[in-house]
């Protein structure tokens, strides 16, 4: 497994908290391959990089969360409403994505 230098760790605002890395060393860990680490694998973030993987769609879930809740507080209820659009659909896509997953497990 290789990791990023020292400096390009400093350099940025890594998704990843470097005690991961270091934790993954200790253990002689891989982190899984759905799950898209920033500083292992720039590649996956161009468009359509990133695999359609339930992780992923949880992630992007969250991020639109996070940001419902911000537009709610701020009081942009039209936007909010947008948003709560967008999450119905990708709720729905999780759900497909995990079921189709958990039955190609058994």
């Amino acid at each position: 497994m290789q990791l990023p230098s020292k400096q390009s760790i400093a350099g940025s605002s890594p998704a990843v908290p470097v005690n991961f890395y270091k934790f993954m060393l200790k253990y002689n860990l891989k982190a899984p391959k759905h799950i898209q680490l920033t500083e292992m694998d720039a590649s996956k973030y161009v468009f359509g990089g990133m695999e359609v993987h339930s992780t992923n769609i949880l992630r992007l879930i969250s991020e639109l969360e996070g940001s419902y809740s911000h537009l709610k507080y701020m009081g942009f209820e039209e936007d909010m409403n947008t948003l709560e659009e967008i999450k119905q659909r990708y709720y729905k896509m999780y759900y497909r994505l995990a079921k189709q997953e958990k039955s190609m497990l058994e």
